[in-house]
Formats: C-alpha cells, structure tokens, sequence
C-alpha cells in the first residue's frame, strides 16, 4: 500500500534532526567555542596541563585524540549518540586547529605554578 500524501506531506513539515556531524559542528563553532575560546587555544592549555601533571611533552592534537579514545571507549560500554556526537566534534576541533596552529597559547610558568598547585 503506497504512503498517502497526507502522510508524505506531515512528514516533510516536521522539522528534521540535525545529523550527528550538523550536531557536532554546531557545537564546536557555537556554544563550546563561546564558553572555552578557539579549540586551539583550549587544547593547547590543556596540552601544557597534561604535560605538567604527567611529566612529559603533550600536544593539542594528542588532547584531541585522547579524548576520542575516551569517547571510543565509553560508547563501547554504552553506545549513545551523544558519544558518536562528541567523537566527531573532537575530530573537528582538532581539523580547525590544524588549520591555525600559530594560535596556539602557552601558560607562562607562574600560571602553570598557580594551576598545578593543588595537584602536587
């Protein structure tokens, strides 16, 4: 039995989810970008934490791909979209600072001392 045009028309006026790639470039040039700044300066910090807590050389991109595992790794033990929507802003965010890497910040030592100071 063919789809009535009612049922077609219904359908088309709905409006449609964003795909899980739609969903994760919005987040990453949206709200993320808005609350944590450019991913380069983001991962580049959190690259120069990282370093300091394990005491050797990390950088942005392997913040990146650190945390792709972690997403890989959860959606293993509990597959949902929003893992699958992480993953792929992740990718993202690492796509966008390859493309500017001469943005990357450093902490200056004292900042770093002030950060790491609870850590110890």
């Amino acid at each position: 039995m063919p789809i009535s045009k009612d049922v077609l028309e219904a359908a088309e006026r709905e409006p449609k989810k964003p795909t899980i790639l739609q969903e994760a470039e919005m987040l990453v040039s949206g709200q993320r970008q808005k609350d944590y700044g450019p991913p380069i300066e983001s991962f580049s910090n959190i690259a120069q934490m990282w370093s300091a807590i394990l005491r050797t050389d990390v950088r942005y991109a392997d913040v990146a791909l650190c945390m792709i595992a972690l997403k890989v790794c959860r959606y293993r033990n509990k597959p949902t979209r929003d893992s699958l929507v992480d993953i792929a802003g992740y990718a993202r965010a690492l796509e966008l600072c390859a493309e500017e890497p001469d943005r990357a910040i450093l902490l200056t030592q004292e900042e770093m001392d002030n950060l790491l100071k609870g850590t110890k």
